[in-house]
């Protein structure tokens, strides 16, 4: 049984987390706000753009909706909370297909003549994606997928892990038919 205290410093918790979440809402929907005008389709005739311009100023207007009751919410758990402090969050859709920088991965190290470095990996993973200038920002994004692809493929017992400073990686070779079969007699 929880004394008075505890269950006071409970209460007191979720309401702290139901106010973060929905600050975090808030967030989200105002970074999705600040991008709406700058989706790009391939729009052609006038009607069209106008219809995607009405769209537009309707979605604008239901989110703007929603960032008042959010508003609303949070100030019932918050009653001083000021939203022009809360930095907007900007998602960004996924562009690749799941698993398709790991695939890419594999076949970076597959076509190596030598062990690779995880930035190499990366490098041509971004290559195999048909990246042409990634910023440092999505060279990272693509080292971080090349380790863990290598990760993952270790456990598998597809790729062998080179020690050393930097850590080097590259496809398990397995033994040739010929090699692996007993020899005639």
């Amino acid at each position: 049984m929880l004394s008075l205290n505890e269950r006071l410093l409970s209460a007191d918790m979720a309401r702290q987390h139901a106010a973060t979440q929905l600050e975090d809402k808030y967030a989200r929907l105002m970074g999705d706000l600040n991008v709406i005008d700058f989706e790009v389709e391939p729009i052609t005739g006038i009607t069209a753009i106008i219809d995607k311009q009405i769209e537009i100023q309707n979605r604008k207007r239901k989110m703007l909706a929603k960032a008042m009751a959010l508003t609303t919410a949070i100030r019932a758990f918050e009653p001083d909370w000021n939203p022009e402090k809360v930095k907007a969050i900007r998602t960004t859709p996924r562009v690749r297909k799941h698993g398709e920088g790991a695939k890419a991965a594999y076949r970076v190290l597959k076509a190596a003549d030598r062990p690779l470095t995880t930035w190499e990996i990366g490098k041509g993973i971004a290559t195999e994606l048909g990246l042409t200038a990634p910023d440092h920002r999505e060279k990272s994004r693509l080292a971080n997928i090349a380790n863990g692809a290598c990760q993952r493929s270790l456990k598998r017992g597809l790729v062998e892990r080179h020690e050393g400073e930097p850590i080097r990686w590259s496809v398990r070779r397995r033994p040739s038919a010929a090699a692996s079969s007993p020899p005639t007699p």
